[in-house]
């Protein structure tokens, strides 16, 4: 039988993607420990406002890849819940800016911790070096 040679392009994506779905999941089940009635988007969005500051929707969607629309309701539901709220850019009346509120950035930060914990435990044998050569490939891969 003839040897098939797989490309380790092809393996890398396939793990990458199984890799993000385990960490999604995992990621999903303490969102919803919370009671908090959000999903894990939402937390992605409070999580890029908590590391970056106040940023227009776009620059949200840049950092998020969540789709217009469906960050639109995102961030509704979020204002709604007094975790964000809307201000006009003071450079440009026409641009909004979206602030975490005190509300939301503890809950961004509650969140992030416990997620970060629990994905601590998906490398128990990986050394922080090796993990950071990781952090640096795929940076690499996402750009």
């Amino acid at each position: 039988m003839p040897e098939t040679s797989v490309d380790p392009q092809f393996i890398l994506a396939e793990l990458i993607a199984k890799a993000q779905a385990r960490v999604e999941l995992e990621s999903e089940q303490i969102i919803k420990q919370e009671n908090s009635g959000f999903a894990i988007e939402h937390w992605h969005v409070l999580k890029a406002l908590a590391q970056n500051g106040p940023m227009s929707m776009g620059e949200i969607h840049g950092i998020t890849a969540i789709n217009d629309s469906t960050l639109t309701k995102l961030v509704d539901k979020l204002v709604r819940n007094a975790m964000v709220y809307r201000r006009p850019d003071e450079k440009d009346r026409r641009k909004i800016i979206i602030y975490a509120s005190a509300k939301g950035s503890d809950l961004a930060d509650q969140l992030s911790q416990r997620i970060m914990r629990r994905q601590k435990e998906f490398f128990p044998d990986v050394s922080v070096t090796d993990l950071k050569k990781m952090a640096a490939v795929l940076s690499e891969i996402a750009r």
